[in-house]
């Protein structure tokens, strides 16, 4: 859960939260608090004594839950316990009163981040994407950093905007086995037809593509929603209409090697798109129209630019 508060001046305060089950809370990218425990939610259930500084400061809660429905609550007052003065909240939904009492009511959510056989108080310690602040970094597919006309960030660095002719983008960082999360919207283009309906593509280490496009109630093929390009149709046609985020879930397998570089098993993929099962342990092979080459034991993400305009939000993997 994230928001960004803005104040007005340099100032001490008082967060309160309260969480089901555990919680860890970050300002401005630090710990500030930490109480990974079992427990239902109460109100105001932790004090936390906070520094904000002039301007934005942004406030990620990290819920971690044991199992069932989880909840979360916060917010700012003064060492009297009033509602802090000079703070606004960036996602509070404009002509609406701030809250009598300082709650922070409106959020940016992203997970749930998982990890097979873990329940969520067992990976308090995992850095995701949104507690290291974002920080990932992106080249175009020739070499050259993203930024001008070509890409843009939007929403306070949430969401990547891939422009016509922006050129592909690979991640700085790579990986090998992992599970893998993208959320992707695709335009709405009512003329095009086919392969000019939002045409992107997900490439896992930059070599298996899997197939981004606006193939609402098509028929489900390998080169349209989901399908791994030339190698796997969907086993069922996910897609849902333009302009709406979509989900991969991935659960990725990286090839393997002996010590003399010879390939010993090959890459296996498992992908669930808007949460079903659409590729269950399906063996890979380089796709076309990715970073080429050989089967890798490490690799980055790549977004394939196709001419055509759509977004990505909350990327991030964790390797098992």
């Amino acid at each position: 859960m994230r928001n960004t508060i803005v104040s007005d001046r340099a100032q001490q305060a008082i967060l309160y939260t309260g969480s089901d089950d555990g919680l860890i809370v970050f300002l401005n990218g630090e710990k500030v608090y930490e109480k990974n425990v079992p427990r239902s939610l109460t109100t105001d259930n932790d004090k936390i004594p906070v520094s904000l500084r002039a301007g934005e400061n942004v406030l990620l809660l990290k819920v971690t839950q044991g199992g069932g429905d989880w909840a979360a609550h916060a917010r700012l007052v003064d060492a009297n316990n009033n509602p802090l003065a000079g703070v606004t909240y960036k996602l509070h939904p404009a002509g609406t009163p701030m809250d009598k009492l300082g709650s922070i009511m409106s959020w940016e959510l992203s997970g749930p981040y998982t990890q097979e056989g873990k329940s969520g108080m067992a990976l308090g310690d995992v850095a995701f994407a949104p507690e290291s602040g974002g920080d990932a970094t992106w080249k175009r597919f020739d070499g050259s950093q993203t930024g001008g006309e070509r890409w843009n960030v939007l929403d306070d660095g949430g969401v990547i905007e891939m422009r016509r002719g922006g050129g592909s983008i690979v991640s700085g960082p790579e990986f090998g086995s992992c599970q893998l999360h993208v959320e992707f919207k695709t335009s709405y283009m009512p003329e095009a037809r086919g392969q000019g309906r939002c045409n992107s593509g997900v490439y896992v280490q930059g070599r298996y593509e899997i197939q981004v496009l606006d193939s609402y109630a098509l028929e489900g093929r390998d080169n349209e929603c989901g399908g791994i390009y030339q190698l796997g149709r969907p086993l069922v046609n996910m897609c849902l209409p333009p302009e709406r985020w979509q989900t991969y879930d991935i659960d990725y397998t990286a090839a393997s090697f002996d010590a003399e570089g010879n390939k010993t098993s090959d890459a296996v993929i498992t992908v669930r798109h808007n949460g079903v099962v659409i590729h269950d342990n399906l063996k890979l092979r380089v796709t076309p129209g990715g970073l080429g080459g050989k089967d890798v034991a490490k690799g980055p993400l790549m977004f394939q630019d196709h001419g055509n305009v759509l977004w990505f939000r909350n990327v991030w993997f964790l390797e098992k």
